[in-house]
């Protein structure tokens, strides 16, 4: 009884001390439970080093302006513009920035849909995604800048009219070449989405996506549709556009 009674009185002055202790146990190991496992934070949608390609392109534009006349004229006056081999791939470097990359980003996703094929559909969303994306932002410099393309002021580089581009329709839309931009785009966003979701693909993919761009872009020159410069930021805006947009969905799915 004795032995009895002394337990009790032992367990009721340590009982306080060991609750305690219990308590702050829990309290203590929550912190550290949150913040060994903190959720992910989605990145910058436009990085630094778009930034950078964007300004680089928008500096070399500007540099091309004074020279813009000079690379037009030696184009046109060169034995290369009648060659018949010369002629056809621009005109096939025409007809992917417009309208085959829209096609083949538009028939990636439907085909994905129907076989069931994640990267695929992936692939051509993401392209037709960044399409529409760089064409907008193009669309709207082309309306504001009003520049008139070499063929309408063959002369003058230096044609702008402030939102001149929304008034006067086509002809004083110049920059940038919504061409460059749209083949760019595609060839970004394949090359980054095709990348994230398949490390191992064939390393011919990017350098076949990125020179029939180049060949885009070169063509709205050789035909007299548009001027070096506007060729240059055109590709550049097509080219961060592309990244930016895989991006957006790799950061926040």
């Amino acid at each position: 009884m004795m032995r009895s009674s002394m337990r009790s009185r032992v367990w009721q002055r340590i009982a306080p001390a060991v609750a305690a202790g219990l308590v702050a146990l829990v309290i203590g190991t929550r912190p550290v439970r949150a913040q060994s496992d903190p959720a992910p934070r989605p990145g910058p949608v436009v990085t630094h080093g778009d930034l950078s390609v964007l300004g680089a392109a928008l500096a070399g534009s500007a540099l091309l302006v004074s020279v813009d006349r000079s690379i037009s004229d030696q184009m046109r006056r060169s034995l290369l513009h009648d060659n018949a081999a010369v002629r056809a791939a621009m005109d096939g470097g025409r007809v992917f920035g417009d309208p085959v990359v829209i096609v083949a980003g538009a028939g990636l996703w439907a085909l994905g849909e129907l076989r069931a094929n994640r990267t695929q559909r992936l692939v051509g969303m993401r392209s037709v995604e960044a399409i529409v994306v760089s064409g907008i932002v193009t669309g709207a410099i082309k309306g504001l800048v009003g520049r008139s393309r070499p063929s309408t002021s063959p002369a003058n580089p230096r044609d702008f009219g402030l939102a001149r581009g929304l008034r006067s329709g086509s002809e004083f839309q110049s920059f940038p070449s919504g061409h460059a931009t749209a083949a760019f785009a595609f060839a970004s966003a394949v090359d980054a989405e095709w990348g994230r979701l398949s490390p191992s693909r064939s390393g011919w993919v990017a350098p076949v996506l990125y020179g029939l761009a180049t060949l885009t872009a070169t063509s709205r020159v050789f035909h007299n549709r548009h001027w070096a410069s506007d060729v240059l930021m055109g590709s550049a805006i097509g080219l961060v556009t592309g990244q930016a947009v895989v991006r957006w969905h790799a950061d926040r799915r």
